[in-house]
């Protein structure tokens, strides 16, 4: 037979928790991400100084500075989905909660 043991039993969920989880997978993963990409571009783009000049070279520069503006975007965005998704979560959650057990009259 199943245990049911009502100390172990959880539906609701803590929202500053789920919060700090969130801060941090922006802080750490994406905010990360996105300064290192930045970072290493800008540090290509200054090799490329030194060793390429011109047209092409100009071109190229632009082209990388408006994909590490792309990528760096999509992180972001990619993010806010996630953030939207699991804030739903958490309201259902919540719904559930408060309706797992009425009131009585």
């Amino acid at each position: 037979m199943p245990s049911l043991d009502i100390d172990k039993a959880t539906v609701g969920y803590k929202s500053q928790g789920v919060g700090d989880l969130l801060t941090d997978i922006r802080m750490n993963v994406v905010e990360d991400a996105a300064t290192k990409l930045e970072n290493g571009a800008e540090r290509l783009m200054e090799a490329v100084n030194t060793i390429w000049v011109g047209n092409s070279a100009d071109q190229y520069k632009t082209n990388l500075q408006n994909d590490v503006k792309k990528v760096c975007k999509a992180l972001r965005d990619a993010y806010s989905s996630m953030e939207i998704e699991i804030t739903n979560i958490g309201y259902k959650l919540s719904e559930v909660d408060n309706q797992l057990v009425k009131a009585r009259n």
